[in-house]
């Protein structure tokens, strides 16, 4: 069932920047009964789909700007705020594009909205190398509120209430100094509980490169550097690295990432596109 939730994301060029849009939206769609959508000047076919999604699924509300206002890395924060003024509940989730949020964690959470708790704080995590081993550690992001309760700050990573909201995961933190030791096993505690986090060197090698090319100027970088290494060499290395092609990852990923593991490009499949405007994706999310 979906519950006076509205959720809200903003995006720039899906495709171009393999941010895995699709797989969010179908991901929250379930749970809320408003999906708020801006998109800030595509040019890759992200705002087309759009404009259908939204033709045939009336949760959707799409909102269209020509671009950033500034390209620094503090107007994440400002559109994430922004984005929370134009949800029509008081309860809004906003999540980044390349956030997909397990199957598992969805689960905690509509136990939590049957509570009316509309206060969470999630874990996420982020992989490398087409999710084959761990980019950044867990760390907690504040994603769901109650509007005029929290507020987007810095880059827009999260908010100042992360530590002061409900955590939505059996896990404690506790396991920090122990992931090192179990990086090369196959046991992974409470992955399924947590946001995957796309990231920059997340799952598509062949959008690397183009997305770095589009954050650069938000962090005023002189130039295109990837893994320490200038663009060119960092794919040349890359296409060297035979993780980017296996077609299994040693994590217990979101069901609905699965099938991209192993895929070097970022693609939208037609039967995610249709349960998305049908409103019917608890199939595809393995809900």
């Amino acid at each position: 069932m979906s519950y006076p939730v509205s959720a809200c994301v903003f995006i720039r060029d899906c495709f171009k920047g393999a941010f895995a849009l699709f797989e969010s939206l179908a991901s929250v769609l379930p749970l809320c009964s408003e999906v708020v959508v801006m998109d800030l000047g595509s040019t890759d076919g992200t705002l087309e789909i759009l404009r259908d999604i939204t033709a045939a699924n009336e949760k959707f509300k799409l909102i269209i700007r020509d671009g950033f206002p500034t390209t620094d890395a503090s107007v994440f924060a400002d559109l994430a705020n922004e984005l929370v003024d134009f949800c029509q509940h008081e309860a809004v989730w906003f999540f980044q594009a390349d956030e997909i949020p397990h199957e598992n964690l969805l689960k905690l959470v509509e136990q939590r909205f049957d509570e009316q708790r509309f206060d969470l704080s999630f874990w996420r995590i982020q992989f490398k190398e087409n999710f084959q081993v761990p980019g950044w550690y867990p760390h907690l992001v504040h994603r769901v509120g109650r509007k005029g309760a929290f507020e987007f700050v810095d880059d827009g990573m999260s908010t100042s209430r992360t530590w002061d909201a409900e955590i939505c995961s059996d896990y404690d933190g506790g396991w920090f100094q122990k992931w090192g030791a179990l990086g090369a096993e196959g046991i992974k505690p409470h992955v399924d509980q947590m946001i995957t986090d796309i990231g920059l060197l997340g799952g598509f090698r062949d959008n690397i490169v183009d997305r770095k090319t589009m954050h650069r100027p938000f962090w005023h970088e002189a130039e295109v550097i990837i893994d320490n290494m200038q663009a060119d060499q960092w794919y040349e290395r890359a296409k060297n690295n035979p993780h980017w092609t296996k077609r299994k990852s040693p994590y217990n990923l979101p069901h609905i990432l699965r099938w991209h593991v192993g895929q070097v490009r970022y693609a939208l499949r037609p039967e995610l596109l249709e349960a998305i405007k049908r409103d019917d994706t608890r199939g595809m999310i393995g809900l």
